[in-house]
This record gives structure tokens, sequence and C-alpha cells, in this order.
């Protein structure tokens, strides 16, 4: 369990994402500084000239997924009430989160402010439970262009913004320099590719006498979602034919990337995290040469190698054989529909976002400031240790990619997808079926229930 945990962990940073309450001002202070308050007038938004005056004061509730993304915004709420000083910021977490936020908003008692995962904002809006933000940003001069492509996709819905991202996030590899070093492997840069990558999982998978594995490859869930659906991109592939409202995992490029991809499981260079036995081959004991991972828990890598007794660095994850495809995604921050502040609440999410609160996100060290223009700040490129290949987490941002999942299908459909892949998964390591005919039975199921929802 201790190796199932930690993978997850790193993996799903974007769920391990980590708000002390902050007073407001007493009477001798100056005037706070206010939000700007939109009008909807057609298409236009206008913006109230500013004025000083005393606010009444205003408490916010900011739901987070756990204790840990408490701890990593204590200084963002913080610097959000020097600004605001009129605004009281009340932190909270919720057990069984995405369940939880569906239960609070319909008896009206989520937070103000709460925490949205990718895969969860389609279901969000669906929901109802999301304020639009663009008339706000709108009003607020919000500079969407500084913000990472991807990330920003995944923040919309049908051409909406209903939330922003806290963080920018792509899947990395972390390497065990100290077993390449041993093996005779020299590092491979930047450029490397895919074929790289399979040859050194190769080179450094070992057996002992009994068969036991005593090196191996990396032990990762096989679906986390953006480094799947990334490499099925990466050999042109598409998982979706939206035209004709159809899921195509049993096309031939989609076959054949899965092919691959799944092959290293069957053959044993890498290993699934939810499988009953796993071999000892951890990361966190220097045992294998790399760990498939994004930025979130890089403070728990250097832990890990500390402990072990081994050195580390960072690619960026390997060019895949038709072109390069970076599987992305995020977590971000939106506002309750049912919020009776959601001018101040709509503010903090964006202050989350400025170049100001990302300063004061990065000294957790395991996020990447979303904002391009501080791809080269040293507030996040010296943690946790300096001397590391920083530019794996930046670079290449015009070959992200997201899950056609999240973007392209119906949540019913991406469900059936999500569930039944893991069985025709399982189905091809065990041998009881070809993969022809484990995806082609994922795709009748989604299909059936696509045209259903279609009528």
């Amino acid at each position: 369990m201790k190796t199932r945990f930690s993978q997850w962990t790193v993996v799903t940073m974007v769920v391990m994402l980590m708000l002390l309450t902050a007073c407001s001002g007493g009477s001798e202070k100056p005037a706070a500084e206010s939000p700007k308050v939109t009008e909807n007038k057609g298409a236009e938004a206008t913006e109230t000239p500013k004025v000083e005056v005393k606010k009444d004061p205003v408490e916010l509730r900011f739901t987070v997924i756990n204790d840990g993304e408490a701890k990593n915004v204590e200084p963002i709420v913080e610097a959000f009430h020097k600004k605001y000083p009129y605004v009281t910021v009340k932190v909270e977490t919720l057990p069984d989160y995405n369940a939880a936020v569906i239960t609070k908003a319909a008896s009206g008692d989520l937070g103000d402010v709460f925490q949205v995962l990718d895969t969860q904002l389609q279901n969000f809006v669906a929901n109802k439970i999301l304020y639009p933000l663009d008339d706000y940003l709108s009003a607020n001069q919000f500079k969407f262009d500084d913000i990472y492509p991807a990330m920003l996709r995944l923040s919309q819905v049908d051409g909406k913004t209903y939330i922003l991202p806290r963080d920018y996030n792509h899947i990395v590899i972390y390497v065990n320099t100290t077993l390449l070093k041993n093996e005779g492997i020299p590092m491979p840069g930047n450029d490397w590719k895919w074929d790289d990558f399979v040859n050194i999982l190769k080179q450094t998978t070992k057996k002992d006498s009994s068969g036991q594995f005593i090196q191996g490859g990396p032990i990762v869930d096989p679906f986390f979602e953006a480094q799947w659906t990334g490499i099925v991109r990466g050999h042109n592939g598409s998982l979706v034919d939206e035209e004709n409202k159809k899921v195509t995992l049993s096309d031939p490029k989609v076959l054949q990337s899965l092919k691959e991809y799944f092959d290293l499981f069957k053959e044993g260079y890498m290993f699934d995290a939810w499988s009953k036995e796993l071999p000892k081959v951890d990361w966190t004991e220097g045992k294998s040469a790399f760990m498939i991972a994004v930025r979130p828990g890089i403070m728990s890598i250097e832990e890990w190698a500390a402990t072990a007794g081994f050195e580390w660095d960072v690619l960026p994850f390997p060019e895949l054989p038709e072109r390069r495809a970076v599987g992305s995604g995020m977590s971000g921050y939106g506002v309750f529909a049912k919020s009776k502040h959601t001018e101040e609440a709509a503010a903090l999410v964006s202050f989350i976002t400025s170049e100001e609160g990302q300063k004061q996100f990065e000294t957790s060290g395991n996020s990447i400031p979303v904002l391009k223009s501080m791809a080269n700040s040293q507030v996040w490129r010296d943690l946790p240790v300096p001397g590391k290949n920083m530019d794996a987490f930046v670079i290449y941002p015009e070959a992200d990619v997201v899950s056609e999942l999240i973007t392209e299908l119906p949540l019913e459909v991406a469900s059936i997808v999500r569930s039944k892949l893991r069985e025709g998964f399982n189905k091809y390591i065990d041998n009881s079926s070809s993969l022809e005919d484990a995806m082609k039975a994922v795709d009748e199921q989604a299909n059936a229930k696509w045209k259903e929802l279609s009528k």
C-alpha cells in the first residue's frame, strides 16, 4: 500500500492541492480596494467608477480539496486580505470532495469559492453550480493571453469561463540519475524520444535468479487521463469523431498507440499501481529509473531521494512517434452560483491567478505558475533544490494536449469510456480478449449511449 499511496499522491496532486482566516481591517485603516462591479447590458460589460468608500465586512467561505491545499493557499489568503481588508476568508475542506460539492450545492451550503478538478468541470456546469466569470474578468481587464492555452481550455465550457487555473501542469518524467549512472546510461536531453524512454526501461529492468523483479520501470495508474490520452494524440490518434458523434478507440491509429502503451505493462516494463501484487521496484526506494508524474509532489520526490540515497532530475515527456504531444491537466477555482458575494468571490479567484497571487502560491514548491510571463521566475525554479532541469516543466507548451474525454464528450459517454476502458485493458493483459475486440466493445457501449442522448 505504501507504493500505491505514494504514486497516487504524486500523479494526482491536481488532487493533493494544499488558509488561514483573515481578519477585516479596523476603522483607522484606509478604505479598502474593491473589485469592479459588472452589469450585464446585452453583450457588453461595463464597470462602475471606483469610489473610495468604506465597505461593509464580507466573509467568504473558501472550500478546498484537503488539508494540503489549505496549507498551499495560506500565503494567498494573507496577501488577498491585505488588498481587500474588508474581506475575511474562511477555509474549509470536504471529505469525498466531488460528491460532497454536489450535495452541498444542492442545499445551498457550498463555499463562495471552491476548488474544481478538470474532470469535474462539465459536471458542475451541468448542475448549474458555477457562476460564469467572463463579465467580471472583462470588467477587470483580465489578461487571458498570459495563461497557458491548455489550462485556459480546461477552464471553459462552450466558450464560457467558469474557473481559473491555480497552476500549470503537464506530464514530466522524473529520473533516478544515480541508477542511470550505475547502468552506464547517459542522461537524455530535453529532445529525447519515445524510443529512448522504452529502451531505457528495457535496459534497467532486472530480475533475480528466482524471477523476481529487483529493478524496474515505473509503477503508475495506466488510466491517469492526461497520460494515456496524450500518448494517443502523439500517434496522431483521435478518441472522438466529433462530426459523426462517435467514440473511436478501435480506430487503427488509436489501437496502435494503446497497444504500444499497454504492452509495456503486459511485458513487465511498467506496472499497474492498482494491481493486487506489485513488484518491489518502488521509486521511493531508488529501484526504478523513472516516475511519470506532474509538478505537484516534487517536494516529496526530493524527500524520497534523500532518504533512499539517490540523485534525481526531471525531463519533459518524450516526443512520441508521430508528433510531440504532452498530456496536460489542472485544477482551479470557481465561484458558487448561489454565492451572495459573487464580486468578492470572483476577486479572490482572479487574485489567485494574478502575478501577485501566483508568487504567493509558488512558495509551496509544488506548482508551476500558470502565467507564461513567470516561466523564468526563480520563485519556483529553485524549489525544492536548485540545479535541476526546471525547463522540463515549461518547455514545449505548444505541444500540450487536453483529454478529449473532458472537452468533446457528453458526461455520460465519457464515464462509460473511463470505466469500460479499464475492463478492456484487463482483458488484454490477461489474454482473454484481443485489444481490437476489447476496444470495439468500449466503442459500442459508449456510442449507444451517445446515440441515445442525441435523440
